[in-house]
């Protein structure tokens, strides 16, 4: 099955500042960041119902070399990304958006 990715204003505003605050601590890192969360987004499309759901409808994912996960939530045929955090903050903030 094909599916589509789709990614709420909030969470694509938390990559790019999550990027930035990485290019603050050493240049070039924002973009390792990134390039991370694109793989990490690609094996979401390849097979979102592997990931452990943390409510009934959303799963996470996390990333391999940061210390994020990605909320995401299965609607038929579209992936949504809800939100983009860290494993240390508060764990239901994202709980807002859906």
């Amino acid at each position: 099955m094909q599916y589509t990715l789709e990614i709420v204003p909030a969470a694509n505003s938390e990559l790019r500042e999550i990027s930035r605050w990485y290019d603050k601590q050493r240049f070039g890192l924002g973009v390792d960041f990134l390039l991370c969360a694109e793989e990490a987004l690609d094996v979401i499309r390849r097979n979102p119902q592997a990931y452990q759901k943390v409510t009934a409808t959303v799963a996470r994912k996390l990333m391999m070399r940061f210390p994020y996960g990605i909320f995401f939530r299965l609607r038929n045929e579209i992936i949504e990304v809800i939100a983009v955090m860290h494993n240390h903050r508060d764990p239901v903030s994202w709980r807002k958006r859906i």
